[in-house]
């Protein structure tokens, strides 16, 4: 718990995984707003994932059948592989790219000094490159 979130956690919940024949364990985070309010921050949230379970461990809110849906309350479930060696079988490959500024009009906001990652500077310069990139016409 801190100021704004109360996360209960399950750890090693069995799944019908396995990966080089051993057992795909997740951990079950639940996170609600202490004030009960409806409203995601993914930044907040991936914080709390690498706190709890770890920076390298990837997880992922789902969107369920609606036979299989759990909607009773203003909380939010991450389900985070606890081994950080096994990734999602979907999602970006291409390296980490983060970025503060705004690059083609969207809005980001700057990130707390206590959060703030040290390879900003670097990624920003690859976030701009990739733009550039993709705005140059194709000849």
């Amino acid at each position: 718990m801190n100021d704004t979130y109360k996360v209960n956690v399950r750890r090693n919940l069995t799944t019908q995984l396995q990966v080089d024949g051993k057992d795909v364990t997740v951990a079950h985070l639940s996170i609600a707003r202490l004030d009960n309010r409806a409203m995601i921050d993914w930044r907040h949230f991936q914080w709390i994932k690498n706190e709890l379970v770890g920076d390298e461990n990837e997880g992922c809110e789902l969107y369920p059948a609606e036979s299989r849906l759990v909607d009773g309350a203003n909380q939010f479930h991450l389900w985070v592989f606890e081994d950080p060696s096994i990734k999602m079988p979907f999602g970006f490959n291409d390296g980490r790219y983060i970025s503060e500024k705004s690059h083609t009009g969207e809005t980001q906001r700057k990130w707390p000094l206590s959060r703030k990652p040290n390879d900003l500077e670097e990624c920003e310069a690859k976030v701009a490159t990739l733009i550039n990139q993709s705005l140059t016409p194709k000849s």
